[in-house]
């Protein structure tokens, strides 16, 4: 979960020349439930069409990973206090199931930011971090994971974050990174000079990350 933001200037991780896709602006911030899963049913027959041809050609749903935040399907637990639906748990499981039964791949790209949200809410004394990604959300932006690693052990972290003057820089390769391809913001970990796992997060477009 993205515990900070960290000015980080190199993060390496193995997949090159990718875009993100240029779509409308998002839609207004749903007021509840009822307008989401309208919007959901709207959609989703879109995004089931030519997902089995997408997945045999390797093709990445870029537009409809973006559609998908734009209509503000990624929101669903955000509480009305912050410009949210204040839908249920029931609500955001229920419509990540549909999303996977049309396409398996796209849900599980885009689960990071359902996970987020939840994290949020469990946490206490956030109210800051709380209203930031909210509205970013909200605004249809998409976050993403950049965090495990190949090599060493199991779940062992390699990447290192150092201070240098009045930013950090963090060096290393990520592999596993559920959803980082679609995202605008990516979460990552790494060690810094004491050896202590340190939870960050970036814009996708800063200057020495590769995707």
């Amino acid at each position: 979960m993205p515990a900070q933001e960290s000015p980080a200037q190199a993060i390496a991780v193995d997949t090159t020349n990718v875009r993100l896709a240029s779509m409308p602006q998002p839609q207004p911030p749903a007021a509840d439930v009822a307008l989401l899963r309208q919007r959901a049913q709207a959609l989703l027959p879109d995004i089931g069409r030519d997902a089995a041809q997408r997945k045999s050609r390797r093709e990445l749903p870029f537009e409809f990973a973006r559609q998908v935040a734009n209509a503000g399907l990624l929101t669903f637990r955000i509480p009305k206090a912050y410009g949210g639906p204040g839908g249920s748990m029931r609500d955001a499981i229920r419509f990540v199931q549909e999303l996977a039964s049309v396409d398996a791949n796209l849900a599980q790209a885009l689960r990071p930011n359902f996970g987020l949200i939840e994290g949020l809410l469990a946490g206490h004394d956030n109210e800051a971090d709380r209203k930031r990604w909210f509205d970013r959300l909200l605004a249809g932006q998409i976050v993403g994971n950049g965090g495990v690693e190949r090599g060493g052990k199991h779940g062992a972290i390699q990447t290192t974050i150092v201070r240098e003057a009045d930013h950090y820089l963090v060096n290393g390769t990520k592999y596993y990174s559920t959803g980082a391809l679609y995202a605008d913001w990516i979460s990552s970990i790494a060690v810094d000079e004491a050896g202590k796992e340190t939870h960050f997060t970036v814009p996708r477009e800063r200057a020495g990350m590769t995707l």
